[in-house]
């Protein structure tokens, strides 16, 4: 059948290519057997092309879908754990409100004390248990501020009757300026009713000044401003109870001898004589004059002004004045050839 050489020569090729792939075995002449090979496990099956690919971003899918999960159920125990923290919060805050009406009722308001801020004081206490009055933080707040005031008014009353009982009252009793200055210490004193607030020209110099100190990297403002008579009346009486007249002089003034009820002092930051040693305080003391300002009770100097070393306690005397005590290095005491003494 095939007499064509050149067919013949291309059958034996495709033959012999068999053989060598082990598909063929020829076991004598005319006996050709196909051969069948078992695969091999431990052969790699051809990986169509992208298919590896497919499979990396199919893993990759598996592991965010894992994370997800893992993430929503964290959400949700976070979620359940700030609800409980919630409510136990509003629990507390409810707590406390009740605890501030429970005592509110139950106090007994100063005797001394005005009625009109007795008034405001009961209304206070009722609108405690009424959440329509406001929020907890407001009603508290309202509660603690009818209370200051029932203190004050009573502290007031106790200084006028105590004036009264002495004979000191404000009869006669006037400011004293000397050399245009107005004077506060402890020889010269200031009617009951004297003061306001601080004064416009105390406040706009302090805010210069407070400005130029935050533009260098310092940063200062008021602790402690305008004191009241009455404010002074209660302060000073905390510290002689606790430490005692004589020890309370020396950094407390009595009512009426307060500069604070001036208007033109006020405590910086913290009211330490550390202060004196911080950036803050070190810029203050070569500084205020600039702004008008003097440490009113210089270190070493207690023997002359009466009170301790104040580095925190500034005076506002105006530009012109302020420089001329801070040149001198004298107190305002030595500067004035004052006195300041308790009659």
């Amino acid at each position: 059948m095939l007499q064509d050489s050149a067919t013949l020569d291309a059958l034996r090729a495709s033959l012999d290519a068999l053989v060598a792939a082990g598909l063929l075995t020829i076991a004598a002449p005319g006996e050709v057997t196909a051969t069948t090979t078992a695969p091999d496990p431990r052969s790699t099956p051809d990986v169509p092309e992208g298919r590896e690919a497919q499979l990396a971003q199919a893993q990759s899918l598996t592991e965010d879908t894992a994370h997800l999960t893992e993430t929503a159920d964290t959400s949700e125990q976070s979620t359940s754990e700030l609800e409980a923290a919630t409510t136990a919060a509003l629990a507390d805050i409810d707590a406390v409100v009740a605890s501030a009406a429970a005592h509110g009722a139950a106090v007994e308001v100063p005797s001394l004390a005005s009625q009109e801020t007795k008034d405001a004081y009961a209304a206070a206490v009722a609108a405690l248990g009424d959440p329509a009055a406001g929020s907890a933080s407001q009603r508290i707040g309202a509660y603690q501020q009818s209370w200051t005031a029932v203190q004050d008014s009573q502290a007031a009353a106790e200084a006028a009757q105590a004036r009264g009982n002495s004979g000191g009252g404000d009869d006669g009793v006037q400011p004293t300026y000397i050399n245009g200055i107005l004077i506060v210490n402890k020889t010269y004193r200031l009617p009951s009713w004297y003061g306001n607030g601080l004064t416009g020209d105390t406040l706009a110099a302090f805010e210069r000044m407070r400005a130029e100190a935050a533009s260098v990297g310092h940063n200062l403002w008021i602790a402690s401003g305008f004191r009241s008579y009455a404010t002074q009346v209660k302060v000073y009486n905390s510290y002689a109870s606790r430490d005692g007249s004589a020890a309370a002089d020396r950094y407390s003034a009595r009512p009426g001898h307060s500069e604070h009820q001036s208007g033109l002092a006020f405590d910086l930051n913290t009211i330490t004589e550390a202060f004196g040693y911080t950036p803050e305080g070190q810029w203050v003391a070569a500084n205020a004059h600039r702004f008008g300002f003097i440490v009113r009770y210089p270190q070493g100097k207690e023997g002359v002004t009466g009170y301790i070393w104040e580095p925190w306690h500034l005076r506002y005397l105006g530009v012109d004045t302020a420089t001329a005590v801070y040149n001198s290095g004298l107190s305002l005491e030595e500067y004035l050839g004052i006195t300041s003494v308790y009659s």
